[in-house]
C-alpha cells in the first residue's frame, strides 16, 4: 500500500491510498510506503526512467521519435502488467503485514485499540511492520500510546526512530517526553528531529535545559 500526504486548508495532514502508477507522478517526500519491496520497485522504476531519458537524449534526431514511442509503449505495458495497484498483489496481500495494512483504514476505534494493544504486548508478531505506515490510521491517543511503548522498548516492528512517528503525536505527549528527557530518561533519543512537532513552550523548556546542562 502507498499513501499520499494531503495538506488540508486548515494545515492538518492526512494520508490517502494512492495507486502505484499515480505515485510515480508524485514527489517521493509526499509518499508513505507500507511495504519495502514496493518502495524498492518504485525507486527502481524511476531510476530506469531516468536512464531511458538519458539514452534518448543521446540518440540522433532522426531516430528520436521512433525511440520515444517504443519506450513509452514498453513503459505503459510494464506499469499495467506489474505495478497496477490492487490488494491482490502478491508482494502485499500474501504477506501478513500487507493484509493488516490493507484492512486498517476500515477498522473502527475499538478495533484499532485492540490492534494497538496487540502490537505493544506482542511486538515480536509484527517484526516486518513499519510504524510510520500505521500511524495515519490511529487516533492521537492511540499514536501517543505507541510512542510511549517505543520509548520503553526501543524498537517495535522495524521502527527504532521516534522521529518517523513524531508528526502523528499530540503536543501533550511530546511535552511529557521532554519532562522525562530533562529528568535523565531517554537520553538516546535524538531530540533535534522532534523540534518541528513541539509547541513553543515545550521547545523553550528544552532550550533552557540544554543551556544549563554541563558538558560531560
Amino acid at each position: 500500500m502507498i499513501l499520499k500526504r494531503i495538506i488540508k486548508e486548515d494545515g492538518s495532514i492526512s494520508f490517502e491510498p494512492i495507486a502505484f502508477e499515480d505515485a510515480l507522478k508524485e514527489e517521493k517526500q509526499n509518499l508513505l510506503f507500507a511495504d519495502e519491496d514496493e518502495e524498492d520497485r518504485y525507486d527502481d522504476l524511476l531510476d530506469d526512467q531516468d536512464e531511458e531519458d538519458q539514452d534518448e537524449e543521446d540518440q540522433d534526431d532522426e531516430d528520436q521519435d521512433d525511440e520515444d514511442s517504443k519506450d513509452e509503449d514498453e513503459s505503459q505495458e510494464l506499469k499495467s502488467k506489474t505495478f497496477t495497484f490492487n490488494y491482490n498483489n502478491d508482494s502485499v496481500s500474501n504477506k501478513k503485514m500487507g493484509k493488516i495494512l490493507a484492512i486498517l483504514p476500515f477498522l473502527d476505534e475499538e478495533d484499532l485499540d485492540e490492534f494497538v494493544d496487540a502490537l505493544i504486548s506482542n511486538p515480536d508478531n509484527f517484526n516486518d511492520l513499519s510504524l510510520s505506515s500505521i500511524m495515519p490510521f490511529l487516533s492521537e491517543q492511540q499514536a501517543d500510546k505507541v510512542f510511549v511503548a517505543l520509548l520503553e522498548k526501543g524498537k517495535i516492528g522495524r521502527t527504532t526512530s521516534i522521529s518517523s512517528i513524531a508528526p502523528f503525536l499530540s503536543e501533550e505527549a511530546l511535552d511529557k517526553f521532554v519532562d522525562q528527557y530533562i529528568n535523565g530518561k531517554y537520553q538516546h533519543v535524538n531530540v533535534n528531529a522532534l523540534y518541528p512537532f513541539m509547541d513553543s513552550k515545550t521547545v523553550k523548556k528544552l532550550f533552557v535545559y540544554l543551556l544549563s546542562k554541563k558538558e560531560a
